[in-house]
């Protein structure tokens, strides 16, 4: 069945009319209707990177063809710049359409499309169009996000950071990046104390990219900065920063928010609510942790999953930080949804709960999972 609050569907009759009005507003001489004929009945079948990129060349198409021509056109059709307080999904799909418009057709005209995306992500982000100039011209894009790193708006200076995650979900990976995040590094560790949550949201996520391939050097870099007494944000960042390599038991990120590796601490009860689960349900499992000696605790849980290829993989989940002392007992629980999602399929079979403490497996339970 289609699922009717797909992003896709942002995509769709109301903003190609609203890019066609925008469009003739600008240029008397844009066919608006004829644009709208062309475009709309042709959407249904597409996801929603198709749409963009189908929309965003249809209206190329009907636009001057010199790009320095176009552009300022282009821009003009923009909605206002976002506010301080406005978080970027409000205008995120329209303005879609001109960050991709500038990367499918500005890598010739560096210094052009880049003075246009930090009007872009002004407005929406320019997080994903800036990575191919990040590929063709790496000194000047890095250049020209350093000077924008004390720039009034959040959403600016979050775009410096967002723009270049060596593995931005959804994003061109940037292979340079991820053989060697030191460019990526010295860019972000100015934002590092930044007045906004958000952009230190954005400074977070990109050394947890990092992390994937650089664990040690991501470490490292988070101790340092848990040293400046000077920057009170720097635990929320390390702990958010370190959370892919907490969930995979990494020594050194462990220590470095002041828990041990592994535990004294005894699993002594671990139940689930019922032996069958339907996907589109919940299951809710308990557990009591028995303390053998006052020390801090991650605790997380891994459910293994059927694959489709007939193994089994494994993703982890927080679940709760705490001191227990000696003799004291602990106990927690969860409910954890089976509901479908469009980045999760589940097949049906045996799957387990595994509760982690420390990143040391201290027991699992096990049920099976049906199809409705």
């Amino acid at each position: 069945m289609e699922n009717e609050n797909a992003f896709k569907h942002h995509i769709g009759p109301a903003l190609v009319h609203r890019l066609a009005a925008a469009t003739k507003q600008a240029w008397p001489a844009f066919k608006d209707k004829a644009f709208e004929r062309a475009v709309v009945p042709k959407l249904a079948p597409l996801e929603l990177k198709a749409r963009v990129d189908f929309v965003t060349r249809a209206w190329a198409e009907r636009l001057p063809q010199d790009f320095p021509q176009a552009l300022p056109l282009v821009l003009t059709t923009m909605g206002p710049p976002l506010t301080q307080d406005t978080q970027v999904a409000q205008g995120l799909f329209y303005h879609w359409i001109h960050a991709h418009f500038v990367q499918c057709f500005g890598l010739d005209h560096p210094d052009l499309s880049l003075a246009a995306m930090l009007q872009i992500t002004q407005r929406s982000t320019a997080e994903f169009c800036v990575r191919p100039f990040f590929q063709t011209h790496p000194r000047q894009t890095l250049a020209f996000l350093k000077r924008l790193r004390t720039h009034e708006s959040p959403h600016v200076r979050r775009w410096v950071s967002e723009g270049s995650r060596p593995r931005l979900p959804w994003g061109l990976r940037l292979t340079a990046f991820v053989k060697d995040p030191t460019p990526v590094l010295a860019l972000i560790t100015p934002l590092r104390a930044d007045p906004s949550q958000y952009v230190r949201t954005s400074v977070a996520n990109n050394l947890n990219d990092i992390a994937k391939d650089h664990p040690n050097i991501v470490v490292e870099t988070v101790r340092q900065w848990l040293t400046e007494t000077q920057n009170p944000h720097a635990p929320w960042i390390a702990k958010r920063a370190l959370r892919h390599l907490v969930k995979q038991g990494h020594a050194g990120a462990l220590q470095a928010l002041g828990f041990g590796v592994g535990t004294k601490a005894k699993l002594s009860a671990l139940t689930i609510d019922k032996p069958r689960v339907v996907v589109g349900d919940s299951l809710t499992f308990a557990l009591t942790l028995e303390g053998r000696a006052q020390e801090s605790l991650n605790i997380d849980y891994a459910v293994g999953f059927q694959l489709a290829s007939g193994k089994t993989g494994q993703k982890v989940f927080k679940l709760k930080t705490l001191t227990i002392a000696k003799g004291q007992k602990v106990s927690l629980q969860k409910r954890h949804s089976f509901k479908s999602i469009t980045t999760r399929r589940y097949y049906p079979g045996e799957h387990s709960i595994t509760v982690l403490a420390n990143g040391h497996a201290l027991g699992s339970v096990h049920f099976d999972l049906k199809m409705p």
